[in-house]
């Protein structure tokens, strides 16, 4: 019972590490690609993609 808990308890351990190492990655993607314009914040938020 208790190795099967501290198994669930790592495995759990190992997800929280991948979403960890995720959004960091993704911090730094951000980061990278600057500053949005005002301009095309402004046509974004009324829906314009194109």
């Amino acid at each position: 019972m208790f190795r099967f808990t501290a198994l669930i308890g790592l495995i759990a351990v190992g997800f929280v590490a991948i979403e960890w190492m995720r959004t960091a990655w993704a911090g730094r993607r951000r980061a990278a690609d600057g500053p949005v314009p005002a301009s095309d914040a402004a046509r974004a938020s009324e829906g314009d993609t194109a």
